[in-house]
C-alpha cells in the first residue's frame, strides 16, 4: 500500500511498481494527484487496503470512494 498525502510524481526516466494499492490525496500547488513522466503500474490486490489498515490501524476504517484507471 502507498499513501501520499500531497500527491506523487513519477519523472521521466523514473518507475513505479506497486502490487497492491495506492491511495493519493490531493496533489499540492495545482498540480493533479498522480503525475506520471516516466513508467508506474499498479497490479491491483483486493485486501491491501485491509492489510495496511491491520498493520497500522486509521481513526476510522478507510474506504475506497472510487477507482479510475487512466
Amino acid at each position: 500500500m502507498v499513501v501520499a498525502s500531497g500527491g506523487m510524481r513519477v519523472e521521466g526516466g523514473g518507475s513505479l511498481a506497486v502490487r497492491g494499492s495506492v491511495w493519493l490525496g490531493p496533489g499540492s500547488g495545482g498540480r493533479p494527484a498522480l503525475e506520471v513522466e516516466g513508467a508506474a503500474s499498479v497490479q491491483a490486490e483486493a485486501d491491501a487496503l485491509a492489510v495496511a489498515d491491520g498493520v497500522l490501524p486509521l481513526p476510522r476504517r478507510a474506504l475506497v470512494a472510487g477507482v479510475r484507471d487512466g
